[in-house]
């Protein structure tokens, strides 16, 4: 498994492009994973909540029509601080610490 939480830019301006060669990339099983172990297992919101009146601009021209709040959202980074690198793998980490442990 690589560890895709990793990679994500620290400049928020930048989260469009990197989750859409996520989206298309060799490793979106790897970073839906990594998304399920750091989750708050809150219910996802649907695509219609979460873009509102902006899901044509969406389906036009991809994930830069929507804010960083918007993204965050949709993906699973609720919550998260900029400081996600890091605090993924912090979490990351303790999850395999338990698993060893357990194994």
């Amino acid at each position: 498994m690589s560890l895709e939480l990793l990679e994500i830019p620290d400049d928020v301006l930048h989260w469009p492009g990197w989750l859409e060669r996520q989206l298309v990339g060799l490793h979106l099983r790897d970073l839906v994973a990594q998304l399920k172990l750091i989750s708050d297992n809150r219910p996802s919101p649907t695509i219609e909540e979460v873009c509102g009146e902006q899901l044509e601009q969406l389906l036009q021209n991809g994930l830069v029509a929507l804010s960083v709040r918007q993204i965050g959202r949709s993906s699973g980074f609720n919550g998260m601080t900029l400081n996600y690198p890091h605090s993924a793998f912090v979490r990351l980490e303790r999850t395999k610490a338990r698993r060893e442990t357990f194994a």
